[in-house]
């Protein structure tokens, strides 16, 4: 059964998912993910993310804030 990735923009706040994969443009974009462990096969659980404001997550036991942008790359499997 294939399931629906969704930017991680998208999750509702307090639901986790699985990283499916990263949508970006050249080598220094996936590396700074890579450097923060946003990985395909990562757990993620979104935290909060107001409407204009920073989509804050956490992952690997730690919590980032990245902008609406960025977090709209990061495709997700949900929970």
């Amino acid at each position: 059964m294939n399931k629906k990735t969704i930017p991680l923009s998208g999750l509702h706040s307090g639901a986790s998912a699985v990283i499916h994969s990263v949508e970006g443009e050249g080598h220094v974009f996936a590396r700074k993910l890579t450097v923060l462990g946003i990985l395909p096969g990562k757990p993620v659980r979104k935290i909060s993310g107001s409407a204009g404001g920073p989509i804050v997550f956490e992952i690997g036991g730690i919590t980032l804030a990245l902008g609406r942008n960025i977090a709209g790359r990061i495709l997700v499997i949900p929970d």
